[in-house]
């Protein structure tokens, strides 16, 4: 696991020196540190070797957004939905303590794995990152509250979060009003554009 950490961490900004010129006094560098998913199905050891390194590299961000690619549920709490996000993934809610330990403060589990448990699991995924305190956005219990803006209010400024999936099961078991927020692409092309 460390090697995916390593891997996956990307910090987002400019450095200091080279925005003197471009800010005016009073202005402040607002820093992101950003991870794609973070599929865990197992409790993160409390001594992980390398874990404090990671960390004050992740809390360099003044944000600091994870992808939670997983459900939050205990094992038989809910059912497997019909269709899954390609596989069903679940773990505990405990996990997300041990992913807050690194530092992170934002997320959104609005991706192909939400329904991997129905709406059951669903509703316990939004329950449990709601008690853990992160900022999260992109699901709800209805589409108002999926589609609103989340903030973070940081020393250097507030932060807003939108959250969208371009890739998503349409099946009729995922229907709009469950609250996940998403976006399709469509591509057209004149005619003049296609070759006869």
């Amino acid at each position: 696991q460390r090697c995916v950490w390593h891997c996956a961490v990307k910090e987002i900004h400019q450095k200091p020196e080279k925005m003197t010129g471009l800010l005016k006094r009073g202005e402040f560098i607002m820093k992101f540190t950003a991870v794609g998913d973070i599929i865990v199905q197992k409790r993160l050891p409390r001594n992980y070797e390398g874990f404090e390194e990671i960390r004050s590299f992740i809390e360099q961000g003044d944000a600091r957004f994870f992808n939670l690619e997983t459900t939050l549920n205990y094992e038989g709490e809910s059912c497997a939905s019909q269709f899954s996000g390609g596989t069903y993934l679940r773990t505990n809610p405990e996990v997300l303590d041990d992913i807050k330990k690194f530092g992170f403060n934002m997320t959104s589990f609005n991706n192909n794995h939400a329904m991997d448990f129905h709406y059951e699991g669903f509703f316990k995924t939004l329950e449990n990152v709601k008690k853990s305190g992160l900022v999260h956005s992109g699901a709800g219990r209805n589409l108002a509250e999926a589609s609103a803006p989340r903030y973070l209010e940081t020393k250097n400024g507030r932060v807003a979060l939108i959250s969208v999936n371009s890739n998503f099961e349409s099946s009729g078991s995922f229907q709009p009003l469950l609250g996940i927020l998403r976006i399709r692409s469509a591509w057209s092309m004149s005619n003049s554009r296609i070759a006869p």
